[in-house]
């Protein structure tokens, strides 16, 4: 018997526990983690943005290095593949936050998450992000640029 990953769509054993092709964890309660300060180093420098509405530099975690274009509107962060910025890793809630992006603004809201949002070493609940601000989601660490 098999069942179908919700993220890539590869048929893995029905009693497997993440997914060969791409990682997803199937089960499993989100891990709890200790927020880390972690300054920027040279290789990190990340990207200048001409997106009208900003983007994410991953800087630490499973996907460092990838870029997340930001569009307008309501967009959810976590690891339930139904998020628009999908972050698969047991340390990042199912629904763990929300962005509200509009053209003049980027505002990112914790969803009741496990871990926290951190901003800039800071726990948050709401909070208008600037360029140059570092958020902790789980064990990403994002640079968000405008």
């Amino acid at each position: 018997m098999t069942k179908t990953c919700p993220v890539c769509t590869q048929e893995c054993d029905a009693n497997s526990n993440e997914c060969p092709a791409c990682g997803f964890s199937f089960n499993g309660e989100t891990r709890e983690f200790s927020p880390v300060h972690l300054p920027l180093k040279g290789e990190d420098t990340p990207l200048t943005s001409n997106r009208d509405y900003g983007q994410f530099k991953i800087i630490r975690g499973p996907y460092s290095g990838a870029i997340i274009g930001l569009t307008p509107g309501e967009l959810t962060i976590g690891r339930a593949p139904t998020c628009e910025i999908f972050l698969n890793d047991m340390t990042v809630s199912r629904k763990h936050a929300k962005l509200q992006v509009t053209k003049d603004a980027t505002v990112l809201i914790d969803e009741h998450s496990f871990n926290g949002v951190w901003v800039n070493d800071k726990l948050i609940d709401t909070i208008t992000l600037s360029p140059g601000d570092k958020i902790q989601i789980g064990e990403f660490c994002l640079y968000f640029t405008r």
